[in-house]
């Protein structure tokens, strides 16, 4: 009989942890993101380099001082939503 509360518990606690983006912080993601697009150091073939998530990060938090934004999960996630929404990342 626990078994169904485990899952349950499972599931609740993934939700939980969703950040829900604003979009001002989705507008300063996709400014950045092209910023660093435009950076041969962060730019390879078909996308971008390893590390880039936390160049991302240093710069949301200049742009957007206390959001707590952090490379992972919050932006390496954001950023997936975004390729698969629009497949132009």
């Amino acid at each position: 009989g626990h078994e169904p509360i485990r899952e349950l518990k499972c599931c609740l606690g993934k939700r939980e942890n969703k950040r829900i983006w604003t979009y001002y912080e989705d507008e300063e993601l996709i400014k950045s993101l092209y910023e660093i697009s435009l950076d041969p150091k962060w730019k390879s073939e078909g996308g971008f380099k390893n590390g880039y998530c936390s160049a991302l990060e240093n710069k949301l938090k200049a742009r957007l001082p206390g959001c707590g934004l952090s490379a992972i999960p919050h932006i390496e996630s954001r950023v997936r939503h975004f390729r698969t929404k629009y497949g132009a990342i």
